[in-house]
């Protein structure tokens, strides 16, 4: 029986020192019954805590808003994004009370055109140029805050918060959360980011 309990106190504090590698703070060392109690209360919570990983950051730069109000009151806002998630970013935002942003969706379509050597027409790529369509991610908006300018447009969009709930093709299955922001959608000089991790 003594050595099944040795055995079974070996095997947790394994699991205790990955938990601290994993900057998890360390039990402290106990005899007996005592180290049995705190271990049975504590690895539960600690496994959980582990299975818990960091996602990777992902960034777009967003540009030439095309803004429009649909009939049930939402806003429509469409950008092109660059970089690294370079595609089209559209968002449905449903404006709340005092300038606030009560809910609404996101999707952004990472797909684009990307030039091809020695590929031309002949080969069903006109002048040289191949679509790559990376998949799509999107989810739901859950905050943020819009303002108003003179002209009754939205000036800005600022403090956006995204759950990332969907993806498909190589983003299939993907989850995570994301921020955003959007300056001056109303003119030609609409500015962007978002922010996404998964």
């Amino acid at each position: 029986m003594d050595r099944i309990f040795r055995k079974t106190t070996v095997f947790a504090l394994i699991a205790l020192a990955a938990g601290a590698s994993l900057g998890a703070t360390a039990v402290s060392r106990a005899e007996g019954n005592d180290l049995s109690s705190k271990l049975s209360t504590f690895l539960p919570s600690r496994v959980a805590r582990m299975a818990i990983t960091t996602g990777t950051d992902h960034r777009a730069d967003l540009s030439d808003a095309r803004v429009s109000q649909i009939p049930d009151g939402r806003y429509v806002i469409s950008m092109n994004a660059s970089g690294e998630l370079k595609g089209l970013l559209t968002l449905w935002i449903q404006p709340g009370p005092g300038g606030t942003i009560s809910g609404g969706d996101w999707a952004l379509v990472h797909a684009y055109t990307e030039e091809v050597e020695g590929m031309g027409e002949s080969e069903g790529h006109p002048e040289g140029e191949a679509f790559i369509n990376k998949g799509t991610l999107g989810g739901s908006i859950t905050g943020g805050n819009f303002s108003m300018n003179a002209d009754g447009g939205i000036e800005s969009i600022t403090g956006l918060t995204l759950s990332l709930t969907s993806g498909s093709l190589t983003y299939d299955g993907v989850q995570g959360t994301g921020t955003g922001e959007v300056l001056n959608p109303a003119d030609g000089n609409s500015t962007g980011t978002i922010d996404l991790n998964f």
